[in-house]
């Protein structure tokens, strides 16, 4: 598309910070940075026929229409904008939401096309047709190309110094409100040469919305009209010279001349003006409050200067969105494209899969991986201990067949565990866990006597051998092993689940993978499970049958003598001697109830499971890995190559951008 315009002049009104600043605010967006830099509009306003037209020419080179038929009678906005591809939107917006915008059909862009547009977009709006002067809809032309930066002119209709209708004087006070209210507009004011300072409408006006005349800049036009040496031309230089308090605007007044009809150029009419300048009462002026050139000079730096207090928001979104991607860097973990980056990366988790590990099996949870949602998963010192105290429970009163009670004591109702393990045990409860008998005493012996008569040898009338009450004993403790081999299962799967958040929280999501996985299903198989299982069996075996210690034998021999003494036993009984084998029984089981429970957890789980566990991934390990096994544990899939170097160009943009910004934004203020 064909667009003329003069980008030299255009690329005036914004100073090498702004364009520095824009030029990476169009690199952030791609970041996905929401909070951009505001973009002050230069909004001119000011009587009918004051000149409004030739100042928005000269500081734009743009050809709004002049004269008697130049007159404004609807706001008209410029907007350009920098984009890859050069292209122009001509668009009306009405005033009534109920009315779609309005396109204006466009091929280009010339030079003296503006005047043409506004003339169309009169007849659309129906100005003059329908009796109104004015309209509170918008013409708006949007400008966009790749040597373009963020600019925009409106021009407000004129103040009518000869229609004093009210209809048109609320059209235009809406107007002007509108835009005047705005804090972040500069106003370009100017000023009717034919009047004097307080019939100047327009700037009182102004300073209405702007007290402080922070916002302003008077512009006074047509000095060139003016009587040499006059009254009126001695008071509008006083003006200029921004000196008098009441008068007195922040950004200082301006002069420009006027473009005469027969100055058919822009060079023509700037080098006329400075003529005009050097040779006149005017040319006391400071040369920076004079002339079109220094005029986008002062512009250009009040758009910055207006512009960089909207940088301390940008710097905070572009700060915060540096650092989530620098975190999603972070869980991609280092590099590795290498063998050598392979073996090194693993090398490092090794290193925290092992240290977290001791951790959990010696209870410290100070680590960030055991303040995670599965905070009870990761708590594995705290659910060990929690399921032993819940088997040495469960192998206390459902581990022997038979409890034996006194005559006459009515059945109990169980041993209810502390809360705090209920839910522990809940485990335990299984079909194959016969459900301990409640008998007495003399039940049990007349059970027993059937036994004992059977199994009678040559022993001598009375006499009684640990062998027997060492068979009577293994029939006792029958529901031990079960109970024991489900107490492993379900360490089993504690510390499986333990395992299996560690590798995830070592390796990350983006690393855990089928090679990874692979470690855990050979060190958590079932053949693993077994080797478990039969090391408690080998336990059972080999512990149950024998009496701890001599202090044990002489404790059962003791008691047996006591109870002889104390009580007359009847013939069959004292030939049997089956007290004697009831005593030593319970004796034996006390104390192998102890230390069965105590090798399971401690010569089973302990030893064989847990304290092994941070030997499943361990540096030296990873040193003897070959290369394909490197590959196939930690290569970077091509979706994480992707990844990392989207990341690794987007932190690059973001850090440039935060520096740029805080380079320009303003300094907070400290002290007094």
């Amino acid at each position: 598309m064909d667009i003329a315009i003069d980008l030299n002049v255009l690329g005036q009104l914004n100073t090498t910070e702004s364009k520095a600043i824009h030029d990476i605010c169009n690199k952030l967006s791609v970041c996905g940075i929401n909070k951009r830099v505001k973009v002050s509009h230069i909004v001119v306003m000011g009587e009918e026929s004051s000149g409004k037209s030739s100042v928005l020419q000269a500081i734009s080179h743009l050809r709004f229409p002049t004269g008697e038929n130049g007159c404004t009678r609807f706001a008209t906005q410029v907007m350009f904008r920098q984009a890859p591809e050069t292209r122009i939107d001509i668009t009306i917006i009405f005033e009534d939401k109920s009315k779609k915008n309005r396109s204006l059909q466009n091929s280009g862009f010339q030079e003296y096309d503006l005047a043409h547009i506004i003339e169309e977009a009169k007849t659309i709006m129906e100005i003059n047709r329908t009796g109104k002067d004015f309209s509170k809809d918008l013409l708006r032309l949007t400008i966009e190309g790749p040597q373009m930066y963020p600019l925009s002119l409106l021009d407000l209709p004129g103040f009518p110094y000869s229609d004093k209708s009210q209809e048109n004087m609320e059209i235009l006070q809406s107007l002007i409100g509108c835009h005047l209210d705005n804090k972040d507009n500069i106003f370009l004011v100017v000023i009717n040469p034919n009047k004097t300072l307080p019939e100047q409408e327009v700037l009182r006006k102004s300073r209405w919305f702007d007290p402080h005349g922070e916002r302003t800049i008077p512009i006074i036009t047509k000095p060139d009209l003016m009587r040499p040496g006059s009254v009126e031309e001695r008071s509008y230089i006083k003006l200029a010279m921004n000196r008098e308090s009441m008068n007195h605007f922040g950004l200082g007044w301006h002069v420009l001349c006027s473009r005469r009809e027969e100055e058919i150029s822009f060079s023509s009419r700037d080098e006329t003006e400075g003529q005009f300048f050097k040779g006149s009462a005017w040319s006391c002026i400071p040369s920076v409050d004079r002339g079109a050139a220094s005029l986008r000079k002062k512009l250009s730096r009040a758009l910055y200067q207006h512009m960089r207090r909207t940088l301390p928001l940008v710097v905070e979104d572009i700060d915060w969105k540096l650092q989530f991607r620098e975190s999603d860097m972070e869980g991609l973990g280092s590099p590795r494209s290498s063998p050598e980056e392979m073996r090194s990366f693993l090398i490092s988790v090794a290193s925290d899969f092992q240290r977290v590990a001791q951790d959990g099996i010696h209870g410290r949870y100070n680590d960030s991986f055991f303040l995670s949602q599965h905070g009870e998963i990761t708590k594995l010192r705290a659910q060990i201990r929690d399921l032993s105290q819940a088997f040495d429970h469960v192998i206390r009163f459902r581990g022997p067949e038979y409890d034996i009670k006194p005559p006459n004591t009515d059945k109990p109702e169980g041993h209810k565990p502390p809360k705090y393990l209920t839910k522990f045990i809940e485990h335990y409860d299984r079909d194959e866990f016969e459900e301990t008998k409640c008998i007495t005493k003399e039940e049990f012996v007349n059970r027993v006597v059937k036994r004992v008569i059977f199994n009678r040898g040559l022993d001598f009338p009375g006499s009684h051998t640990h062998d027997f009450a060492r068979r009577l004993l293994q029939h006792q403790v029958s529901s031990w092993n079960i109970i024991a081999l489900r107490h492993t299962e379900l360490v089993f799967e504690v510390t499986k689940a333990f395992v299996d958040r560690v590798f995830q929280f070592v390796f990350g999501p983006r690393c855990f993978n089928r090679g990874i996985e692979s470690i855990l299903t050979t060190e958590f198989s079932q053949r693993s499970a077994d080797r478990l299982s039969e090391r408690v069996y080998s336990l059972l075996t080999a512990k149950v049958p024998v009496p701890s210690d001599d202090h044990n034998k002489e404790r059962a021999a003791r008691q047996m003598i006591r109870e002889a003494v104390a009580a007359e036993k009847d013939s069959e009984r004292r030939a049997s001697g089956i007290d004697d084998v009831i005593d030593i029984m319970n004796v034996y089981y006390e104390s192998s109830r102890r230390t069965f429970t105590e090798n399971v957890i401690n010569l089973a789980i302990e030893s064989c499971l847990v304290c092994e566990l941070p030997n499943i991934l361990t540096p030296s390990m990873v040193h003897g890995m070959s290369n394909e096994r490197l590959q196939e544990l930690v290569a970077e899939s091509e979706e994480t190559i992707c990844r990392r170097k989207a990341l690794e160009d987007e932190i690059e943009v973001l850090r440039k951008g935060l520096a740029v910004c805080r380079r320009y934004q303003p300094r907070p203020v400290t002290g007094t």
